[in-house]
């Protein structure tokens, strides 16, 4: 509990902590969809209009994010809002639901009054502003779900354990968060490792909790083989292509974020209080598992380091203040826990700030621009986007927020990049497309998945992004065009458009002449 003469200011730390949830609220009122997020939006919509995942609409990712995003998407349609709206308002309510069972946990672990505030402010920074453009991205949403869960295991490593109900509750959302990719996993782990260590015996594997997580892991991998079979053949696929994105092994050891992991670990064998120390050894465990898990994945994405850093953030919290609170003469000199709250809320109110300055700048954008011009189609008809080095942004959200009709099944030519990885990494200018016949049986069928996508549905604005052969390899691509002109039908279907504009590496092409794609005497398509 605080102290009488403490519950001025506490209440003024509190003011505080609305202003950044209000700050962080509008930054994301006024910012765009990040591009995945807005694709899931897309085959969640398939889904529920009788489509069929992997088939008619194909993700490299297993389903789950599907599922959950299924909600908002059928939540908008009920009752005519639009989709990107009703997602912000969902995701913004799993906020406050997580931050509400966080707090089972939370005001367990933290029994001082301004080291639990101090805790608080750093979660409600970390779920609504330092996540910035990326909102509502699988990592976002897993750190929502997951949060409750390593609080609860905070309590427990104080000696107050959470009521069986609410250690249930707890598992339940962490077993769905855990799911969302198998990397996050490894937090789970480690925080499940650390209980053992701190307790030094294996009672902390009988928990509820345990048996919760692990239960929906079975279930969910149950799912997706005897409902969603289509997503394995995807990953299949996937696996063989994929790795052409990874970074090398010296950028993922050299980000950042292990030069601060490494300044926890050291901070975390200065003498804190017991209480203070062993909660923050799980908030260290959980960034711990969450780092590897990234380091596995071989991106080095800045969303894919998310979970990790806010549990970083959340272990410097504790132990700053807890170090300064155990020692009189820091605590008499500077106030203690109370001036460090006042210093971190002072500048978590002016990150926040900035973050609604940011968000303001998205207006005249690329993306504002973007879907401006899909804007000015009649009815905004149809879209089709071709690229290798911009995946599917600014496509996607265009797409969302315009309610242009998205004619492939896949989001990108997300699977090129690995096709032509070789190539690129040998050449120092352009490179050649393959030849149909020089084409690998996987190349060849998603060649042939893109041309029929196009031919069946000829979209009124199709948008190319030429190769630049002068930039490094990872950033090189093809010559679209002349690659799918060795499809006769995508060559007579291309000299129906016109070109009609750029914009920033972006070519324009609008559907003047309705030239159909079927193949003449003696034409095959690519198969």
């Amino acid at each position: 509990m605080i102290r009488e003469d403490t519950a001025r200011p506490a209440l003024v730390a509190q003011a505080a902590v609305v202003v950044i949830a209000a700050l962080g609220v509008a930054a994301v009122s006024l910012s765009y969809l990040n591009d995945d997020t807005a694709w899931y939006l897309h085959m969640a919509r398939v889904w529920l209009d009788g489509g069929r995942l992997y088939r008619d609409v194909i993700d490299t990712n297993p389903p789950l994010i599907v599922f959950l995003t299924a909600l908002p998407v059928a939540l908008a349609g009920w009752l005519h809002v639009p989709e990107p709206v009703t997602f912000k308002v969902c995701v913004l309510a799993a906020i406050v639901g997580s931050m509400g069972l966080s707090w089972a946990g939370l005001s367990r672990a933290w029994t001082n009054g301004w080291h639990r505030i101090v805790v608080v402010a750093t979660l409600v920074f970390a779920l609504v502003v330092f996540i910035g453009p990326d909102f509502g991205q699988r990592e976002h949403v897993a750190v929502l779900l997951v949060a409750p869960y390593v609080f609860a295991a905070c309590a427990w490593a104080a000696g107050r354990p959470l009521p069986a109900g609410l250690e249930w509750g707890t598992a339940v959302s962490a077993g769905i968060g855990f799911a969302l990719k198998p990397y996050f996993m490894a937090g789970w782990l480690a925080v499940e490792i650390a209980r053992v260590v701190l307790d030094r015996s294996t009672r902390s594997l009988r928990r509820p909790g345990v048996t919760g997580v692990v239960a929906i892991q079975i279930l969910y991998v149950a799912v997706v083989v005897l409902l969603v079979p289509d997503y394995l053949q995807v990953a299949r696929d996937a696996w063989q292509v994929y790795d052409a994105l990874n970074a090398s092994p010296s950028v993922m050891w050299g980000l950042v974020d292990w030069r601060f992991w490494g300044l926890a670990c050291i901070a975390a064998a200065v003498p804190i209080p017991r209480d203070a120390r062993r909660s923050g050894l799980v908030l260290l465990a959980a960034a711990t598992g969450f780092l590897v898990g990234a380091m596995v994945q071989s991106k080095g994405w800045p969303y894919q380091l998310y979970p990790s850093r806010v549990f970083l953030w959340l272990f410097a919290a504790t132990w700053l203040t807890a170090f300064v609170s155990a020692r009189p003469v820091l605590d008499r000199a500077i106030g203690g826990a109370r001036t460090v709250a006042t210093v971190l809320l002072v500048a978590l109110i002016v990150f926040s700030g900035r973050a609604f300055v940011d968000a303001r700048g998205w207006r005249g954008s690329v993306v504002d621009t973007f879907i401006e011009r899909v804007r000015s189609q009649p009815r905004h008809e149809s879209l089709a986007m071709l690229s290798m080095r911009n995946i599917m942004w600014p496509a996607f959200p265009a797409v969302n927020y315009t309610g242009t009709q998205w004619v492939l099944r896949h989001h990108s030519l997300w699977f090129l990049p690995g096709m032509y990885a070789r190539e690129f990494d040998r050449a120092d200018g352009a490179v050649a497309p393959h030849a149909p016949d020089a084409m690998s049986a996987l190349e060849r069928r998603y060649f042939g998945d893109i041309v029929d996508d196009l031919c069946r549905t000829p979209p009124r604005l199709l948008v190319i992004q030429p190769p630049v052969p002068s930039l490094p390899a990872g950033g090189r691509a093809i010559d679209l065009v002349a690659y799918y002109r060795q499809d006769p039908r995508f060559a007579r279907l291309f000299s129906g458009y016109d070109e009609t504009g750029s914009l920033d590496t972006f070519v324009f092409f609008t559907r003047q002449r309705d030239v159909p794609c079927g193949a003449g005497a003696g034409e095959s398509p690519v198969r």
